[in-house]
């Protein structure tokens, strides 16, 4: 049997507390970092109950580690304009969508049914992608959030059209600091 130390404690429980509490120091840091992270109920048990545990993954997709983009590149080879694109060229495209895709096919791609078909297709297969690789994230509503709020930025008429702007004379025009404000709220970056 142990003894006791003079003060009333075991070694090993004091440890042990330690470590507790550490733990529970990580855990308030990673949710001050991260706001936005997916709280998980005291009693998982009505989150899961409704998941189906096996999630299916394409054998290109790699269990969630890849995205499988094969179907979309034919779904992009039919848009008017888009024909002879590699799918290496097509997943360096995604990455800069705006100016190496859409941009040149020009503003008929918006009346296009291919393209809005395309974007659809895209839409639902990176949502669903996104969904079985966080099963607990409630995608549903963070998209309706970031819509909502896409909405309101639209309906208040905040920011520049950066779309409209043709040369670096009409960019200086706005300011610089309403180009960069237009562009933190974008989400890029600015120093």
């Amino acid at each position: 049997m142990r003894a006791a130390k003079p003060d009333g404690s075991d070694g090993d429980g004091d440890a042990l507390l330690a470590a507790f509490y550490s733990r529970v120091a990580e855990v308030k840091e990673y949710y001050a970092m991260h706001p936005d992270a997916a709280d998980v109920p005291d009693e998982p048990e009505p989150a899961l109950k409704g998941l189906d545990p096996a999630v299916g993954f394409s054998g290109a997709e790699v269990l969630g580690r890849v995205l499988d983009v094969a179907p979309l590149v034919d779904v992009w080879a039919v848009v008017p304009g888009a024909a002879g694109t590699s799918a290496l060229g097509f997943c360096d495209g995604l990455l800069r969508f705006r100016e190496a895709m859409a941009a040149p096919l020009g503003e008929a791609r918006l009346s296009s049914a291919p393209y809005r078909d395309f974007l659809r297709r895209t839409a639902a297969y990176l949502c669903s992608f996104f969904q079985r690789t966080h099963p607990l994230t409630p995608v549903a509503s963070l998209l309706e959030k970031a819509l909502k709020e896409r909405e309101e930025a639209a309906a208040a008429g905040d920011g520049i059209d950066l779309d409209g702007i043709t040369d670096v004379a009409e960019l200086e025009a706005m300011g610089a600091d309403a180009t960069k404000a237009e562009l933190v709220r974008r989400g890029l970056k600015c120093g």
